[in-house]
């Protein structure tokens, strides 16, 4: 508990709450672009937020999703949908795309918070971790004994941190009305 590596949340925002030391209140360019949609989609409002992160030095190569909010685009095209089949992406996705300038995928994640679309530029993410999977064993022994219970249990551990290079060449968009 607390013990979390930095999500998509605390990563991709423009509160002035510190991350890794920096401020976006002394650091104005530290900060990502967020959008309140509250309301319904539009593709106008997701090319606009593409546009604000060229117009930072970055473009986005992918757009994360819950269900509900690819369902919300997924209904705006279908007024142009045409039966070509669906896009085959690097990764192993398959699915909707986002045309800007080239083909964006909309990757869906069951987990992913209701509402919400993230603009991600992948190649600003690092994974930075001290060693891989280990088990706990201080005293010689992996598994110790629960007291009181006719059971043992065992401790694995990973140190690690997900971070951003590049805060403002990342969006959000907030309170989108599920399709």
């Amino acid at each position: 508990y607390l013990k979390e590596p930095h999500g998509l949340r605390s990563l991709v925002t423009d509160s002035a709450t510190a991350l890794f030391n920096l401020s976006s209140t002394t650091e104005p360019l530290w900060k990502s672009e967020m959008d309140i949609v509250g309301g319904a989609l539009s593709e106008s409002r997701m090319i606009t937020m593409a546009d604000r992160l060229l117009t930072n030095g970055g473009r986005p190569s992918v757009i994360m999703t819950d269900l509900g909010s690819r369902r919300a685009y997924f209904n705006l095209l279908t007024t142009q949908r045409r039966f070509s089949g669906t896009k085959d992406f690097g990764g192993g996705f398959t699915g909707l795309t986002f045309a800007y300038d080239e083909d964006i995928p909309v990757v869906t994640d069951v987990d992913a918070p209701a509402g919400e679309m993230f603009f991600l530029r992948e190649q600003d993410f690092k994974l930075y971790q001290e060693s891989d999977w280990s088990w706990e064993d201080l005293d010689g022994s992996v598994w110790k004994w629960v007291t009181n219970f006719d059971a043992f249990e065992a401790l694995m551990k990973k140190y690690l941190e997900f971070a951003i290079q590049r805060r403002n060449t990342h969006g959000r968009m907030t309170g989108i009305t599920p399709g």
